[in-house]
């Protein structure tokens, strides 16, 4: 698929994309079941990040405004130890910093600073987070996948 995926991450069944390429994921992240990633412009997730089931990160759509309602977009960019929590939507071009936390079913339309908790739609700030991150993300099957 043209995918750069760091050693020790995972993708869950049911994971849709809109074409190859253009998705990067470092070391020991996990994209859980049911994500959808339109990774029309480029998609970067750090290290030990983890997408919650559910979740959905956009990179284009249509300028509401314009007389041929041509499509625009840019990239999203997910720093390490970020957690997007199920159902959560990032919205074309935003970035979302180190160890920042999306909670469950926001919509996210702007940047999230480092540390920051985010909530509601659009997502605003709900609290700080710990700094002292030191955990791997790393899924275990129920059932083997491979021999």
């Amino acid at each position: 698929m043209g995918f750069t995926i760091g050693a020790g991450s995972s993708i869950l069944t049911g994971f849709r994309v809109a074409g190859r390429g253009n998705l990067t994921i470092g070391k020991q992240s996990v994209v859980n079941y049911g994500c959808r990633f339109d990774n029309r412009n480029p998609i970067r997730l750090g290290n030990c990040v983890s997408v919650s089931y559910g979740s959905v990160i956009l990179t284009k759509g249509h300028d509401i405004d314009a007389a041929d309602f041509r499509t625009v977009g840019a990239g999203v960019e997910i720093a390490d130890y970020v957690w997007l929590c199920a159902l959560s939507v990032l919205q074309p071009g935003v970035s979302v910093g180190r160890g920042a936390v999306v909670l469950t079913g926001s919509v996210v339309t702007t940047d999230v600073p480092e540390f920051h908790v985010v909530g509601g739609n659009p997502a605003a700030f709900v609290r700080e987070r710990s700094q002292a991150l030191e955990y791997s993300p790393n899924y275990h099957a129920w059932v083997p996948l491979f021999g």
